[in-house]
């Protein structure tokens, strides 16, 4: 039997519906990320691929940062504050207990973990990304799929 190492296993079936779930209902709430990062994991690449073509985003734009997985939440939010401040919407897609460590660091309002395939959007409001660093941001929505 062949171990497999975290960051190279891939989705699960249900893996694959829940993305599918998830971009469904980011196109009929009509957000459309500026840009979507995903981590060098390659179920979460997955993830945001799929979410990509479920929103009409084009899947050579998605772009891969190793900062957002097993970085903590210094990782994200050095990601965060590294973007061109000419983007509004922006899609992180990456792993716990990480990405809910750093949902909470964000917004006072979010305090649980993400379920696999969860998607929250928290508004910041800010001029540049390199204030996501010091700003707290109002939770808009906080969605998952079904058991």
């Amino acid at each position: 039997m062949f171990d497999i190492q975290d960051v190279d296993r891939t989705l699960e079936e249900r893996g694959v519906e829940d993305a599918c779930l998830m971009g469904k209902w980011l196109r009929k709430h009509k957000y459309f990320p500026d840009v979507i990062i995903t981590s060098h994991a390659v179920r979460a690449n997955g993830t945001g691929s799929i979410i990509a073509w479920m929103l009409g985003y084009p899947n050579d734009d998605i772009l891969i940062n190793k900062s957002l997985y097993e970085h903590g939440v210094a990782g994200y939010r050095d990601v965060l504050s590294s973007l061109d401040k000419d983007l509004k919407m922006v899609m992180l897609v990456g792993h716990n207990p990480d990405i809910s460590s750093f949902g909470a660091s964000l917004c006072n309002e979010f305090q649980m973990d993400f379920p696999t395939a969860a998607i929250a959007g928290i508004e910041l409001k800010i001029k540049d990304w390199k204030q996501a660093r010091d700003t707290q941001g109002k939770l808009k929505f906080f969605e998952y799929p079904p058991k």
